[in-house]
Formats: C-alpha cells, sequence, structure tokens
C-alpha cells in the first residue's frame, strides 16, 4: 500500500525538483508532464520487475536439490502457496499495459494542476 502512495507522490516531486532545481525553469508543463510520466511508468514497470523477482526468488527456496522441478519430497504447504503466488498474479503481468493508462490517467492530472496553478499565479502576480 505504502508504495502506491509513494507512486502517487514521487513523479510530481521529482519533475518539480528538476524543473526547479536542475533545469531552472527552463521547461513548459508540457515537459514537466511528459517528465512525470516518465518516472511514474518506470517506477511502475520497477516494481512490477521487483515483485516478480522476489515471488521467484520466494519459490526456488523450496526447490532443495535446484534442478527447478519440484520434487515429491519438495511439495510443502508452504511451496504450493508460493508456486499459487508465482502462477496466479495477472496483474503482475499485464501491469505494463495498465501502467500506460494509470500513467496518462496521472499526468493528465498532474498537468491539469500545474495548469491551474500557473493561471492563477498569473493573475495574482497580474492584479
Amino acid at each position: 500500500m505504502l508504495f502506491l502512495y509513494l507512486v502517487a507522490i514521487m513523479p510530481p516531486v521529482i519533475s518539480i525538483a528538476l524543473h526547479r532545481f536542475v533545469f531552472m525553469d527552463k521547461f513548459s508543463i508540457k515537459a514537466l508532464a511528459w517528465a512525470n510520466f516518465v518516472i511514474f511508468y518506470t517506477a511502475c514497470i520497477a516494481y512490477a520487475i521487483a515483485v516478480d523477482y522476489w515471488i521467484e526468488m520466494d519459490l526456488n527456496s523450496y526447490d532443495l536439490d535446484g534442478d527447478g522441478i519440484f520434487s515429491e519430497a519438495e511439495q510443502t504447504p508452504g511451496q504450493k502457496e508460493a508456486m499459487f503466488r508465482y502462477i496466479s498474479d495477472l496483474g503482475r503481468k499485464l501491469l505494463p499495459i495498465f501502467g500506460l493508462v494509470y500513467g496518462l490517467a496521472h499526468t493528465a492530472c498532474f498537468a491539469a494542476v500545474l495548469f491551474a496553478g500557473s493561471r492563477a499565479l498569473r493573475l495574482f502576480r497580474g492584479s
């Protein structure tokens, strides 16, 4: 659950920090939005790879002889649970597709907030 909060907050914070401190306010809202999308999508893919690796390592810990095949002696309730987790997580495999959709939605919200904030700032400074 913490990851979901980090993915929602991390890309805008990193995008704004890059814009402000590295590129010294040289980029537009559009460039910030694309940076947000790239950071969001990269974080989603990294999360999927890390979880996949963790689940596979957990499953391989039950393979006592290291041959990749689970003999009768190696099939314990823990191994069966790890195998179930390994073969039944479709969301992890579809995350690259859903990450695009979520990334675009997240970026659209971020760009809308940036656009509204810049308009409000211009109005405030103009008056």
